[in-house]
């Protein structure tokens, strides 16, 4: 069983789920997507075309379960917003180079040129 406590946003999650059809009896499905957000009451996956909320209430009630649970490596875009010390390890690591936090265009030039014409 995994507990939710070890679930984070941007981990890849594979779960099943039951999908009712009018009258016919309840199938069986199995869904794979990336968990964008985590509440004490939902959490949302993102499939390859749409988003889907699961129930913390259907999973405690047996309805839907998560079969599989990974984390993706550092490095792989993740969906939670990143510390100054996990910027600061990735930049050592060289996953990826900073950007000057202001850049400054001097277009004066240019615009006196558009306005003479």
């Amino acid at each position: 069983m995994i507990e939710l406590k070890n679930i984070l946003p941007g981990d890849i999650i594979e779960y099943e789920t039951k999908i009712h059809v009018q009258r016919k009896a309840p199938t069986k499905t199995v869904k794979k997507g990336t968990v964008v957000q985590i509440t004490d009451k939902i959490i949302v996956v993102q499939l390859k075309n749409y988003r889907e909320t699961i129930n913390v209430s259907e999973l405690n009630a047996r309805g839907t379960r998560i079969t599989s649970h990974k984390r993706p490596p550092f490095g792989h875009e993740r969906l939670t917003k990143y510390t100054n010390e996990v910027i600061a390890q990735a930049t050592a690591a060289g996953v990826f180079q900073c950007v000057p936090a202001e850049v400054v265009l001097d277009l004066t030039a240019t615009i006196r040129e558009w306005s003479d014409r």
